[in-house]
C-alpha cells in the first residue's frame, strides 16, 4: 500500500471519531449548504438501493420474478401484499409499477445485454417525437444531423417527420469541455432506468440521447443517484485533472442535466444545444468541478 493510501485511511479513521453534526456544520461552513444537501441526497439514494435489493431478494418477490406467468394480471395485488407484510401499507403506484416492470420484463434474470433492434429504435422515436419535432438529444439538446444516422435509422426518422439539424454549431468544434468527436454525435438508445439497475428494454424506459451524454452518463447508475453521481464526478475531477478528459466531461454532463437551460438566455435543451463553461479560472488548480461551471447555449458560450 502506497503512502497516499495510508494517509487516506488515517484521515478516514480520524474523521470517524467526529459526530455527524460536527462534520455537517464544517462542510456547510467551508463549502456551503448545497454541498450538505447533496450529501444527504446521496445518503438517501444509498438507503433506497439497500431497500430495493432487500425487496428483490424477498422470497415472495423472487417467486414472481422466476415464474412471472403464474402471477400475470395480479402482480399489483401481490406486490402490495408484500409491502403490507413489511409494514409499508400504502406504497405509491410508481413504486409498485417499478417492481411490476421487473417481473414482466424478467429483468432480474437477464445475463446478457440485448441489442436494441431497429424496430425498437423506431418505436422509441415514434413515442418521443411528434411530427415536426426537432430530433434532439434528450439531455443536452444536440440537434442530430441526417449524416449522424445509419441508413435504416434515417429512413425510420424520415417516416415520422422529425426535423434534423442543418449543421453542428461551429462553436462545438472549439469546445474543449464537450468535444465534437464523431461518435459523440451519434444517436444512442438510452435506458432511463439503467439495465444494471433492473431497467427493462421497453419503449417506456427508453429515449434517444447523443453519444457524449450516453458515455458520460455511465457514472450515474440510477435516476435517483443524480446527486451522488454529481459528487462522484467532483471527486474524480478534484485531483487537478490528472484523471483525464473523461472526468471533466462527466462534470460537464452532470451540470447540464441539473440545469437544462442556458444561464444567459434561458432557452432550454428542447430548443438549443447546451454546453458548460467555467465561471472563473480557479478550475486550472482544482480540476473542473460541477459547481465551477455554468450552463450556456453555444450562442452565449463565448467560444
Amino acid at each position: 500500500m502506497n503512502a497516499e493510501a495510508i494517509d487516506s485511511i488515517r484521515w478516514q479513521n480520524l474523521c470517524s471519531d467526529l459526530e455527524i453534526s460536527t462534520i455537517e456544520s464544517t462542510v456547510t461552513e467551508m463549502i456551503g449548504e448545497e454541498a450538505l444537501q447533496l450529501a444527504r441526497e446521496a445518503h438517501k439514494a444509498v438507503l433506497v438501493r439497500m431497500l430495493e435489493t432487500a425487496l428483490i431478494s424477498h422470497p415472495a418477490m423472487l417467486s414472481m420474478v422466476r415464474t412471472p406467468n403464474v402471477y400475470l394480471g395480479r402482480e399489483d395485488r401481490e406486490i402490495r401484499a408484500i409491502f403490507a407484510n413489511l409494514g409499508l401499507a400504502s406504497p405509491t403506484k410508481e413504486l409498485v409499477n417499478f417492481f411490476i416492470s421487473i417481473i414482466r420484463g424478467r429483468v432480474a434474470q437477464t445475463t446478457t445485454k440485448p441489442r436494441i433492434s431497429t424496430k425498437l429504435f423506431s418505436a422509441v422515436v415514434q413515442s418521443n417525437y411528434r411530427q415536426g419535432d426537432d430530433f434532439r438529444c434528450a439531455d443536452c439538446g444536440y440537434h442530430f444531423l441526417k449524416s449522424d444516422m445509419a441508413t435504416v435509422k434515417g429512413e425510420d426518422t424520415d417516416a415520422y417527420g422529425v426535423i434534423f439539424g442543418l449543421e453542428t454549431p461551429p462553436q462545438r468544434f472549439r469546445d474543449p469541455w464537450k468535444p465534437a468527436r464523431v461518435e459523440y454525435r451519434y444517436p444512442n438508445v438510452d435506458h432511463i432506468q439503467p439495465e444494471a439497475a433492473l431497467g427493462g428494454s421497453v419503449v417506456e424506459n427508453l429515449r434517444i440521447i447523443c453519444g457524449f451524454c450516453n458515455s458520460r452518463k455511465q457514472i450515474a447508475r440510477r435516476p435517483l443517484d443524480s446527486f451522488s453521481a454529481r459528487i462522484s464526478s467532483s471527486l474524480m475531477a478534484i485531483v487537478g485533472g490528472t484523471r483525464g478528459q473523461w472526468a471533466i466531461e462527466s462534470a460537464v454532463y452532470f451540470i447540464i442535466c441539473q440545469n437544462k437551460a442556458c444561464a444567459v438566455c434561458s432557452v432550454t435543451y428542447r430548443d438549443t444545444e447546451l454546453t458548460a463553461v467555467p465561471i472563473a479560472d480557479d478550475y486550472k488548480w482544482t480540476g473542473l468541478l460541477p459547481w465551477q461551471l455554468r450552463v450556456v447555449c453555444y450562442e452565449d458560450s463565448g467560444l
